[in-house]
């Protein structure tokens, strides 16, 4: 018994110390740990720098061939820039006179301004001159012959005014409906309302041109002729522009004014030059209604 006894008690010994061993081994090795853990000091790594340059327009500087390159290019934009203008240039004023081309006649009521300006009078060509009436004013029938050569305009304005559609008709149908059709070939005419205002307008200037002739000053009555030419020439281009050209009647009764007009006999030009008044207003009535056939009818004689 004291033999087995003392074997525990030595047994027991040894465990104890063996658990001693460990306690302290345990607490070495925590604490070198720690201390060797101090030791080593963890600094955060930082980004690596890099060696970055801000890039600037002022900083590109483009080679000689790339400079050739953008030189060239804004010279060929600048070309097809200069290029597009003058087409459109030439285009815009192409159309500008086709559609205005009959106004250039009325530059000659320009010529008695310029001469103005050159401290002189216009004067007309000696190949067509602007007559005198001293001898419908010294003769005993000078009132009736001057009013009679004057009102020889009316048929400017009844023509001026039948285009604008102005005069009333009778409204009772005759055989045929001749009196609708004439209605409708005045409302015809009425929508270009430029006709009607052309012979209205040639009729006042030759109203005024004819009045001063006859009874004023001959200078002025010869810078009147410019301009009452040139509001004829320009109606006539206007008519052209719109109504087409005129039929064989309508040049028959042009023409036949102009022979009246061109060839005035002795003293006979206030008789002559009424007739044309009275012809060329009938012609712009009858061009007209060429173009009304030609453009509501779809014929023309």
């Amino acid at each position: 018994m004291i033999l087995v006894e003392k074997v525990s008690m030595t047994t027991m010994m040894s465990w104890l110390l063996l658990f001693v061993f460990l306690i302290m081994w345990t607490t070495t090795t925590t604490t070198t740990t720690t201390h060797s853990l101090q030791k080593i000091s963890i600094k955060p790594t930082s980004p690596r720098k890099q060696n970055i340059k801000t890039i600037t327009p002022s900083s590109i500087r483009p080679t000689s061939s790339l400079r050739q390159q953008t030189t060239k290019r804004n010279a060929r934009k600048g070309l097809k820039y200069i290029q597009s203008l003058l087409t459109a240039s030439f285009f815009g004023a192409s159309e500008a006179i086709r559609q205005s081309f009959w106004l250039f006649p009325m530059t000659l009521a320009v010529v008695p301004l310029y001469c103005i300006m050159l401290g002189t009078r216009a004067t007309m060509p000696t190949w067509w001159p602007v007559e005198t009436l001293d001898h419908l004013v010294n003769s005993p029938y000078a009132v009736a012959a001057i009013s009679g050569f004057l009102l020889s305009n009316v048929f400017y304005f009844l023509s001026g005014l039948f285009m604008l559609d102005l005069i009333p008709l009778r409204r009772r149908r005759t055989f045929g409906g001749e009196s609708s059709r004439i209605r409708k070939f005045s409302s015809h005419l009425a929508s270009d309302p430029l006709l009607g205002v052309c012979v209205l307008t040639a009729g006042a200037v030759s109203t005024a041109y004819h009045s001063v002739q006859a009874l004023g000053s001959y200078a002025v009555a010869q810078e009147l002729s410019f301009i009452d030419h040139g509001v004829a020439l320009s109606s006539g281009l206007y008519f052209l522009q719109r109504l087409g050209l005129p039929s064989w009647k309508t040049l028959a009764i042009g023409g036949a004014g102009l022979v009246s007009l061109a060839n005035p006999v002795g003293g006979s030009y206030a008789g002559l030059h009424s007739l044309w008044h009275f012809l060329s207003a009938s012609a712009t009535v009858s061009w007209g209604f060429d173009g009304y056939k030609r453009n509501y009818l779809g014929d023309l004689e």
